[in-house]
């Protein structure tokens, strides 16, 4: 068993509106880098697809989409697990 895990979280917005979310934990590096990929992939192609502004459906596809559409980065963190912590504050 491996006594890593690996926390991909992906953030979108800016200012008051910018939010971080996790999108899995996994245990095996390469497995978190493919679904970065992924996650970054769709929302390129959900951003290039999207109605010009003017377009009636603008609205609807942004409220639908919002987080992809506002998609910043997705970031990957590496946490040991077993570690002795002591939380004793006296």
């Amino acid at each position: 068993m491996t006594n890593k895990v690996y926390v991909l979280s992906s953030s979108a917005g800016m200012g008051d509106e910018f939010r971080w979310w996790i999108e899995g934990i996994f245990t095996d590096p390469i497995v978190a880098e493919e679904k970065s990929r992924f996650i970054t992939s769709k929302s390129k192609a959900i951003k290039d697809a999207q109605p010009s502004y003017d377009d009636d459906d603008w609205f609807e596809y942004y409220n639908k989409y919002s987080s992809d559409l506002d998609f910043n980065e997705c970031k990957i963190t590496e946490y040991e697990l077993n570690k002795l912590v002591n939380y004793d504050t006296r």
